[in-house]
């Protein structure tokens, strides 16, 4: 394992988290229905970090693969995510488990937390030097 690819994922996490416990603040508003709106937006984060963590294996397995390969196990690796992404969006309003919105929010955490990943990176290295 590459030590520089489990801090970026590390890293990558930590706004994922972030992300996640900002978007919690503004699921306070609904008060009504906190525990609906909390439940889908932590399914998404959940969701989030399982798509991290395995595109981070897909990208390490592919890359002991030739061209084609690597090509046809990227491919894979993108139908997987994306079709278990469906699946839990799917089951979340058929059986009414959590917000679909907020849900989408917290897998949306994904792109923002790979935003925010300098930003986490230099407060994590901050933090390690203290």
């Amino acid at each position: 394992m590459n030590k520089s690819a489990d801090d970026t994922l590390k890293e990558l996490l930590a706004g994922i988290l972030f992300c996640g416990a900002a978007a919690q603040i503004i699921c306070f508003l609904d008060r009504e229905r906190l525990i609906y709106t909390s439940l889908g937006l932590w399914i998404g984060i959940a969701a989030a970090a399982g798509m991290a963590v395995h595109m981070k294996r897909t990208i390490e397995d592919a890359l002991d693969l030739g061209e084609q390969g690597a090509v046809k196990h990227m491919r894979k690796g993108y139908v997987l995510r994306y079709g278990l992404t469906a699946l839990i969006f799917g089951a979340s309003v058929y059986f009414e488990i959590g917000n679909p919105i907020t849900l989408l929010v917290g897998v949306m955490g994904l792109k923002i937390g790979a935003y925010l990943q300098p930003v986490t990176h230099r407060v994590l290295c901050k933090l390690k030097k203290s």
